[in-house]
């Protein structure tokens, strides 16, 4: 009862908004369960030992130890023919090697560049490992992106950044769940989806960077700006979809693949500007985070993504991108972070608990096995002979009991300048409020640089406070913002 309470409640906006967002959900549930239904019936069956796109191009998705991998298969070499007979379509592929089997080695003719190669690759069986560490995790990859999006928009409900986010997120998503579509021989009709993602995902981010850290100045006035990413997007869409899987496809691909360093490059530049010369101590705080966020997870995926794009090469070898989605994910949960942490109870401790929580697990981890291998071979054996497997438990947890708290403090201390200027101390926030009043009588004044110092000290958005006035018994109300001061 209490749902269609808060619903009646809604302006209509807002309902209106909460429609397209509940439709837009739907239709991605409706694209996972679409294409992890045609994906799955293909585990067991032969395929080729690489993996090949409707426009018979090897992909860059795929595991190291198949046998095109092995082989010297890379992105864009384009499949011509198999045992001499002209191949061009992927159900025509599929249906081939179906007939001749599993650990059948075939003669590919591959186009590489303007060079024909011949290559002997063995046909392998589709297993569920390859199906999980391929497939699975861009299922993976694309529900968190919609999972993370949903949630940044139902907790900053309808606002410019809420809805750039949740584009961005949804766009990523549809992108991931849908790659596997594209080597699937029976989803030609999905690939069309993928394209328009793809097309999507850079107008979203340049929205994104219109709105975030904060909103930019000319967008307040002239809102209408931001459709324009989102009409450059589809004027490269149309002629994409258009002549998809016709060689003259690649040339609008490789703008998409522009327009999207361009889109993160204008947020990156965004949130630096923020960091650089803040409006306020949060506005600073939050471009920390989220170059925090950046800076761990693009470096390597976007170096990997741009350079197979436009020049089908990677300078340390060939990188198999179905592994690259999992960074990745780590610069919009920095940027969801940033978002909603004020707004979500105590979202800060959580994330805070579960980064430390992460860390020292790894830490522990590998000072378990390190002093496995090390301190029983080089200390135990020699000192206990036959008993240094018994004495090793009790001396781990020695370490343990002696090691992890103050390990822990310096861990949980490195967290808390990443995700915040310094720990908060309330006695120490009251003791510079304090110290701010000492020597100011004027109570604009006063009333000002309490709600200055509060906000730069515990990191809050905007905080008011209201002045009784003695004489008249008049209110005045002052809030104080990124805007400055402003007295009702």
């Amino acid at each position: 009862m209490s749902m269609f309470t808060a619903l009646r409640d809604m302006s209509r906006r807002d309902r209106s908004a909460l429609l397209v967002c509940a439709l837009m959900t739907s239709v991605a549930l409706w694209i996972i369960t679409l294409s992890l239904f045609r994906s799955v019936p293909l585990i067991g069956d032969p395929f080729p030992g690489f993996l090949v796109n409707h426009r018979m191009v090897v992909t860059s998705a795929g595991q190291y130890y198949w046998t095109g991998s092995k082989a010297g298969l890379r992105y864009p070499d384009k499949v011509v023919a198999i045992d001499d007979i002209p191949m061009k379509t992927l159900i025509g592929l599929y249906g081939a090697l179906k007939e001749k089997g599993i650990g059948v080695d075939i003669q590919y003719t591959i186009r590489r560049g303007d060079q024909p190669v011949r290559l002997a690759v063995q046909t392998m069986a589709f297993s569920w490992a390859d199906f999980h560490a391929t497939n699975g995790i861009f299922y993976l990859v694309g529900i968190s992106y919609l999972i993370l999006g949903l949630v940044v928009f139902m907790l900053k409900f309808n606002r410019h950044v809420s809805w750039a986010f949740f584009l961005a997120c949804y766009s990523l998503s549809v992108y991931y769940v849908l790659a596997p579509s594209v080597t699937t021989p029976n989803a030609f009709e999905l690939t069309y989806l993928y394209i328009a993602a793809n097309a999507l995902f850079p107008a979203a981010t340049l929205h994104m960077s219109l709105y975030f850290p904060r909103p930019k100045a000319f967008i307040e006035r002239r809102g209408h700006l931001s459709a324009i990413p989102y009409v450059l997007s589809a004027c490269l869409l149309v002629p994409m979809l258009s002549l998809y899987p016709a060689s003259g496809f690649v040339f609008y691909w490789k703008l998409i693949v522009i327009y999207m360093v361009v889109s993160v490059f204008f947020l990156l530049i965004s949130i630096l500007a923020d960091f650089v010369r803040p409006v306020s101590a949060l506005a600073r705080q939050r471009a920390k985070v989220v170059l925090f966020g950046a800076m761990l997870a693009f470096p390597l995926p976007a170096l990997a993504y741009a350079s197979q794009a436009l020049f089908g090469s990677f300078p340390l070898g060939q990188v198999h991108v179905n592994f690259l989605g999992i960074p990745v994910l780590i610069f919009p949960i920095s940027i969801a972070f940033a978002i909603v942490k004020h707004n979500l109870f105590d979202v800060d401790v959580y994330v805070k608990r579960t980064v430390g929580f992460a860390i020292m697990t790894i830490v522990v981890a590998t000072t378990y096995f390190l002093l496995q291998a090390g301190l029983t071979q080089f200390v135990l054996v020699p000192l206990f002979g036959e008993a240094a497997e018994a004495a090793y438990p009790f001396i781990f947890a020695m370490l343990v009991a002696f090691l992890f708290y103050p390990v822990n403090a310096r861990v949980q201390g490195l967290v808390e300048k990443i995700f915040f200027r310094k720990p908060f101390d309330y006695k120490e926030t009251i003791s510079v409020v304090e110290k701010a009043l000492s020597r100011i009588i004027d109570p604009k004044e006063m009333a000002s640089r309490v709600l200055r110092t509060i906000r730069e000290e515990m990191f809050i958005d905007t905080a008011g406070v209201v002045i009784l006035q003695g004489s008249s018994r008049a209110c005045l109300p002052v809030f104080y913002s990124d805007e400055g001061a402003k007295m009702a």
